[in-house]
């Protein structure tokens, strides 16, 4: 899939948790309904502040953009989902009978702030086995023909391959 380049539909359900982070990159559209990252790696313009473009390996995921934000300057706060449950647009390789399983970004495959990128990240032998610097996101509660629901839990957690966890 590609970056985002509009809003996506992302409904809130429950009571959700916001934080506000610093923008890396002055000029950065964060859409409704983005992943948000936290840049570890140098893409954007400030280290330890969060982007939603030059994502690479290593960077990490802090949440979900729950309106559009635009940021005038590096260091302006952008609202983001952190905790709580939130309906995304499905995930490229999410089926119903991933429901009750992890999902993150795969390190080795498509990064960007489009929850579509998203992946089932397998505890066990099904979609995609995690592996080393596969980032999590939450948990899937519910998918439907066009939806997916997705409890936001450990976000941020990187798999560690030789410790075969999430931490």
């Amino acid at each position: 899939m590609a970056a985002l380049a509009a809003d996506v539909n992302c409904s809130l359900v429950g009571v959700p948790t916001f934080w506000r982070f610093q923008a890396s990159t002055a000029g950065e559209v964060f859409y409704k309904g983005a992943v948000i990252w936290w840049d570890l790696t140098s893409g954007g313009a400030t280290v330890g502040q969060v982007q939603v473009a030059s994502i690479a390996a290593g960077d990490r995921i802090v949440g979900i953009c729950a309106k559009q934000q635009t940021s005038v300057a590096i260091g302006d706060l952008i609202e983001v989902l952190i905790k709580g449950t939130a309906w995304l647009p499905l995930g490229a390789n999410i089926a119903a009978l991933d429901t009750g399983g992890l999902i993150g970004a795969d390190a080795s495959g498509t990064l960007s702030d489009n929850p579509a990128d998203l992946v089932h990240l397998a505890e066990g032998a099904a979609d995609i086995a995690a592996a080393a610097n596969d980032c999590l996101l939450g948990r899937i509660k519910e998918v439907t023909a066009s939806q997916m629901l997705v409890q936001l839990e450990n976000v941020g957690a990187i798999y560690g391959g030789t410790a075969a966890a999430f931490f």
